[in-house]
């Protein structure tokens, strides 16, 4: 009996597994990105009617939705504890964004389209599915078991090549074909407009009824050759073309005329020609985007679910995650930010060093990037994985061969606000350069056929510059520290105007932030560093700074009622530069000694590429007397008591780059998943409640 239990019970959890799969099952292999929502987080984390508790949730969600405040979002017929996904897909050159939602009730999600949108839908059948066109670029279709929403962006490369330029003169017995496009721009369209011109323009020089009778008006252009010609005594209008000619008033009734660069046909054809242009992107974004329905409810795809590198990085088990080809992503990016009239701009990947147009997509290429969240109990954690192959690859492992210097990481005091210690292999990067140039500048269309010249050029930097020089001098260790901040008074200098507007230069004082910091950097070429320190001290009389040679160290003094800082220090000792406005980091860098940094903090800096740390609380501290104010003052008392540190980790592991970022959580919240909801609905009832009593005042 225990075994048949044991046997549902995993039969139930395959199937919930299967659904969840069966959706993912629907992205292709070729989508640029993925973003999951796991049902976990309405199910366990936070449920729906948890969530719809929350004011600001019924006060704005339920507003965007059109869903009247006493309904539940459990009755909008979507199904919160499956799986959501959308991606991002570029397909015949139209960019795609998807989201799959699955569904528990049909009849109550179109009710939900209906309330979003009162104009009547009309729904059309489908071999398994049903769809309804919401705009030109928005599509949804829907079965038993899911919806699917589509918005498509088709960027019409003809849209901005209007020819200026172009006769006046239009035929209307040819089609007017487009440029790279089968499409004609029918008679009627270019004549009605002119009509429609004509009804609404009234001649500027029209005295009398037989002046009115001048030109070219609407019944003469519909077909009255007759009249046309004994009134204007000009060749009729045919129906092969419509001929525009300036029509000269009699001779006592001449004035002084202007002929626009745009007469009435001109115009019309430019309109027509947007026109047009409009209906073709709306037919292929309408193509596309059944296309994608047809394939998703009736055919067959090649899931993304199914490639290694999306195994490889995604996390089943998280309560989000986001995969991303950056190859593809930036493809589109730029395909879409240079679209129409700068579509002849091309972008550089470094990925693969290809261009927009034949950049290489898929999965077995470039680079790869995921991200992994979890809303745990005290922190909510991102992983992140970037995978790549190919010379990316190299570069990568090259890149990240480096670890801080011990010396350096001694420079973080323990009750610092934050820190960021970065730690790369610069004659790596320096050597990279060389090949990302050539590819960049050989692929552009006026340096292309001179490739070989260029070639030339940078290989002769190459030998020319030094990168194990440039390396000697700045290997790639450096380390930022921020104290601590306070508050200064300083001066500055305003004017006051009396009654004749005359002004008085008058000085006043304010109080602005002073940070305490310190930069440093590891050097093996310490000569040329001091040589670099010791130039100031020539011209400083000259340029009336104050900076001094202390023995040891330089100094250059700020006017203390004029700046934010009083002094900054630079020091060059023991393989390192620092500088810093703290004397005592000084001290300690003279006496090749440090602080006393905790165990976490220093395994932290010494085993990772990037290590980055904010102390959110002891920052809010020190941030107060800037957030003084009754709402500020609120809002931030919150954070320091609901927020903790903020951490950042990363380095190369398994052959990837590898990442976790946590932001602890304090006070009482399920988990950091509610967290959020928590903060964002005590936030908005600190500003609401202020605002009703600046009301309350007010009145």
């Amino acid at each position: 009996m225990n075994k048949i239990i044991v046997l549902l019970v995993a039969a139930v959890f395959s199937l919930q597994y299967s659904f969840s799969q069966n959706l993912l099952e629907k992205i292709p292999d070729n989508a640029a990105m993925v973003i999951k929502y796991s049902g976990e987080n309405f199910s366990k984390n936070l449920t729906v009617k948890k969530m719809e508790s929350y004011p600001f949730v019924k006060e704005n969600l339920f507003k965007i939705l059109q869903v009247d405040s006493l309904t539940s979002l459990e009755n909008t017929g979507v199904n919160f504890e499956k799986d959501i996904y959308q991606y991002l897909q570029y397909s015949d050159s139209t960019l795609c964004f998807v989201s799959l939602i699955p569904l528990k009730d049909t009849s109550l999600f179109l009710k939900l389209l209906e309330a979003r949108h009162p104009a009547e839908l009309k729904p059309e059948k489908k071999n398994g599915f049903s769809f309804v066109t919401l705009a030109d670029n928005n599509y949804v279709g829907w079965n038993n078991e899911y919806a699917m929403l589509i918005y498509s962006h088709y960027s019409n490369p003809n849209r901005y090549n209007y020819n200026y330029y172009s006769d006046t003169t239009v035929a209307v017995d040819t089609a007017f074909t487009m440029v790279d496009s089968a499409v004609n721009i029918p008679v009627d369209t270019i004549a009605s407009i002119i009509e429609e011109d004509k009804v609404t323009e009234e001649p500027k020089n029209a005295t009398s009824p037989k002046s009115k009778g001048k030109g070219i008006n609407k019944k003469k252009t519909s077909g009255s050759k007759k009249n046309a010609q004994k009134e204007t005594k000009k060749p009729p209008v045919v129906d092969e073309e419509v001929v525009i000619e300036e029509v000269k008033p009699d001779e006592e009734e001449s004035t002084t005329t202007f002929t626009p660069y745009f007469d009435s046909a001109q115009q019309a054809k430019q309109e027509a020609w947007y026109k047009e242009q409009d209906k073709i992107t709306a037919a292929r974004q309408k193509k596309v985007s059944i296309d994608l329905l047809n394939t998703s409810y009736t055919g067959t795809t090649h899931s993304i679910g199914e490639t290694e590198t999306y195994k490889k990085i995604i996390d089943p088990a998280a309560h989000m995650s986001g995969w991303f080809n950056y190859e593809d992503v930036m493809k589109q990016y730029w395909g879409f930010l240079y679209s129409g009239i700068f579509s002849g701009m091309r972008y550089r990947s470094l990925g693969s060093y290809s261009l927009m147009d034949n950049a290489p997509s898929g999965n077995g290429i470039g680079l790869h990037s995921s991200m992994n969240v979890y809303f745990e109990k005290n922190k909510m954690r991102i992983d992140q994985k970037t995978i790549s192959s190919g010379d990316m690859q190299g570069f990568e492992k090259d890149l990240y061969k480096s670890k801080q210097n011990k010396s350096i990481a001694k420079l973080v005091n323990p009750d610092n606000i934050g820190y960021f210690s970065a730690s790369i292999n610069t004659e790596a990067m320096a050597k990279f350069y060389y090949k990302w140039l050539k590819s960049y500048l050989g692929s552009q269309s006026y340096i292309g056929k001179y490739a070989d010249l260029v070639n030339l050029y940078v290989d002769l930097l190459e030998i020319v510059i030094d990168e194990k020089a440039i390396a000697e001098l700045m290997p790639g260790n450096y380390l930022f520290v921020l104290h601590g901040l306070k508050m200064k008074n300083v001066s500055y200098t305003d004017f006051t105007y009396d009654e004749n507007f005359k002004s008085t230069e008058v000085t006043k004082t304010k109080q602005e932030l002073s940070p305490d910091f310190t930069f440093a950097m590891e050097t093996k070429n310490e000569a040329f560093m001091n040589r670099i320190a010791n130039i100031p001290l020539k011209y400083a009389e000259d340029a009336k700074y104050n900076y001094k040679d202390k023995g040891g160290y330089f100094e250059l003094v700020f006017d203390s009622g004029k700046n934010v800082l009083d002094k900054i220090y630079f020091v060059v000792k023991e393989g390192k530069v620092v500088v810093t406005t703290s004397k005592e980091v000084v001290d300690m860098v003279l006496q090749n000694s440090g602080y006393e940094v905790d165990g976490v903090t220093r395994k932290s800096i010494l085993k990772n590429n990037y290590s980055f740390k904010i102390n959110t609380k002891r920052l809010i501290q020190q941030l107060g007397p800037e957030l003084n104010s009754g709402t500020s003052k609120q809002i931030s008392n919150y954070l320091m008591e609901n927020v903790g540190d903020l951490i950042m980790e990363s380095s190369l592991k398994n052959g990837m780059i590898q990442g976790t970022t946590t932001m602890a959580i304090n006070g009482n919240h399920a988990n950091s998943f509610e967290f959020f909801f928590n903060m964002m609905d005590a936030i908005n009832n600190i500003i609401k409640k202020d605002k009703e009593e600046s009301e309350q005042k007010f009145n």
